[in-house]
């Protein structure tokens, strides 16, 4: 009789666990071995329910932040599978071991699921070093900056690019650039896969009349179908050399455009509203008292805040449809009181990518990153910005960008 009870008590405890849902994994594990690069990598953990009744998955906890996991957030049939997809966003190279925890309603209530591999070295730090996408190439920087040049000097610079495909990219010869810009790659036109070339930029200032920070917009073309374009920008700012530069202004190699008047004095009498005919000796004595011999490099300083735009208007050439083109304004403070941007409002294909926060002191600038939203309508468009500040005298300012959008030849 004993025997008969101890074997239904041991059926009704295993019955018992099964009635409260149970989960079956295929694997609990998973090595994705060498990886190459550092994009995001994914894993399906297949699962069933073994149990008798519903189970729910109630949360998916890990211990790092380039962890994350999507799973289905309905109750679990009997005998119905499901999967748990887990993500990893490697942020170094060499070995790595993750671990997620599946917590359920289930009777065994927790789940321990592994996922480990190798990020290859030589693979990861291209593409840290190489972070802007253009086209079918990586590049180093977001720009092609040349940094500050005379008006009267020719200048190439080299800029590497990096081929993060499995195929080779070739270059057509086709470019789309203006006329003071020339953009060359070597002989071969080609960029074998996971290795870097260099693309060499010649700018010639003598063939253009603008000055001050520039962006112009260049463009090349590599073998597809159809054939893929790479938007580049080229950043410059223009100096005339022969200008007369405040020492002041000077700040680890780069100027402002202030040049520095010559040195003068000038009589400067006290603000009287009585005319010269009617003083009396002693009044004009008193006015002659009140002589001051005043430097004019500081006259036109104002006693408020100030606010100037480096240019007001800018013309960024040909682009075509649906290109982003972003390019750069410099604002200046001239008066004497820290200059406050209160709100810098862009038309409606107008974007302020990176706009001031802190105030602006005295003699110093700041730059603002404006970005262009292009219609696909041919012909010039114009967008434009308002800078509202604490200039008593020049509460809004207004900043214009011309483009002329034309058809893909």
């Amino acid at each position: 009789m004993k025997k008969i009870s101890l074997f239904f008590s041991f059926f009704w405890c295993i019955w018992s666990v099964q009635a409260q849902g149970n989960l079956k994994f295929e694997t609990l594990f998973h090595d994705f071995g060498q990886i190459s690069g550092i994009q995001e990598i994914e894993y399906p953990f297949v699962l069933k329910n073994v149990g008798a009744t519903p189970i729910r998955i109630r949360q998916v906890q890990s211990d790092c932040a380039c962890l994350s996991s999507v799973h289905n957030s309905e109750a679990i049939l009997p005998n119905a599978s499901d999967t748990i997809l887990v993500k990893y966003s490697p942020y170094r190279a060499g070995h790595f071991s993750k671990k997620f925890v599946v917590l359920t309603n289930g009777k065994s209530g927790a789940y321990e699921l592994t996922i480990k591999g190798f990020i290859e070295p030589k693979s990861a730090n291209k593409l840290y070093e190489f972070k802007y996408p253009k086209g079918q190439l990586l590049f180093k920087r977001k720009y092609l900056n040349f940094g500050t040049i005379g008006m009267n000097t020719p200048v190439s610079r080299k800029f590497e690019v990096y081929n993060p495909n499995d195929e080779s990219v070739v270059f057509t010869g086709k470019v789309t650039t203006p006329e003071h810009i020339g953009l060359f790659f070597d002989s071969t036109h080609i960029v074998p896969p996971k290795e870097t070339r260099f693309l060499v930029v010649t700018y010639d200032p003598t063939k253009q009349s603008q000055s001050g920070y520039l962006q112009e917009s260049v463009t090349m073309f590599t073998k597809g179908e159809p054939n893929v374009a790479i938007p580049m920008t080229v950043s410059i700012h223009l100096i005339n050399r022969k200008s007369r530069y405040s020492k002041k202004t000077k700040q680890k190699g780069k100027y402002s455009s202030k040049v520095i008047p010559k040195k003068s004095v000038e009589i400067k009498l006290q603000k009287d509203t009585t005319s010269i005919d009617s003083l009396s000796q002693e009044h004009l004595q008193k006015s002659t008292d009140s002589l001051q011999v005043v430097d004019t490099s500081k006259v036109n300083v104002a006693p408020y805040a100030q606010i100037r735009l480096s240019e007001q208007n800018q013309n960024l050439g040909d682009i075509y449809p649906n290109m982003t083109v972003s390019t750069e304004f410099e604002i200046f403070n001239d008066g004497a009181k820290p200059l406050e941007i209160e709100d810098i409002v862009g038309s409606k294909n107008c974007t302020i990518k990176k706009g001031i926060i802190e105030p602006i002191p005295t003699g110093k600038s700041r730059i603002i990153v404006v970005e262009i939203i292009q219609s696909v309508k041919k012909g010039e468009q114009i967008a434009t910005f308002t800078i509202f500040s604490n200039d008593p005298k020049q509460p809004r300012l207004q900043g214009k960008i011309l483009v002329n959008i034309v058809s893909e030849k």
